[in-house]
């Protein structure tokens, strides 16, 4: 999938150049939720993934509640500073505060789980540590 990005000149209407940019930040969206434990076809959303029982606590949960979410915050943080706007600014609020509100849901619901508040106890931080 990635090779096949790497051979267009022009990618979603985006001069070569700034191509490069977008299939950059593809990739690393897609390496950072392969290392948030997202498999192909399972999607980010945990209430349409394929339920697989258990919490998980180690790699990047170990350290954050919600990796995935916190890569596309450092994702997203890293498109702005390329390419600083307004509206760029807004978009990032806009899809950050989705987010949290995604985590909150998440959390109210995982809270049912006596291993989930168990480790919530174990893991502070939802987003970014020593922040959030």
């Amino acid at each position: 999938m990635v090779l096949s990005w790497l051979s267009f000149p022009v990618i979603d209407g985006v001069p070569e150049q700034d191509g490069v940019i977008v299939v950059r930040a593809r990739t690393a969206n897609a390496a950072s939720m392969r290392v948030g434990g997202v498999r192909p076809g399972d999607g980010a959303d945990p209430v349409n993934a394929p339920a697989r029982p258990g919490v998980k606590t180690r790699g990047p949960y170990a350290v954050v509640r919600h990796p995935i979410y916190a890569a596309y915050l450092v994702i997203q943080a890293g498109y702005l500073l390329q390419c600083v706007s307004v509206r760029n600014v807004m978009v990032l609020v806009l899809a950050s505060g989705c987010n949290i509100g995604r985590a909150l849901a998440e959390e109210r619901l995982l809270a049912r789980s006596a291993a989930y508040r168990a480790y919530r106890q174990k893991v502070r931080w939802r987003l970014i540590p020593g922040l959030w």
